[in-house]
């Protein structure tokens, strides 16, 4: 049981970490500043 749930909990984790990179990544290539990504970043999570 507790095994799942560290399963659960890495993969969560992989996921929000991948949502984050594609976010800075199409926001530096759109040359976004830092105050829109960091509102968005906060608002998300």
């Amino acid at each position: 049981m507790e095994f799942l749930v560290f399963l659960i909990t890495v993969s969560a984790v992989i996921a929000v970490f991948e949502l984050a990179a594609i976010r800075f990544g199409t926001d530096s290539r759109e040359g976004l500043g830092d105050s829109p990504r960091m509102r968005s970043g906060g608002g998300s999570f």
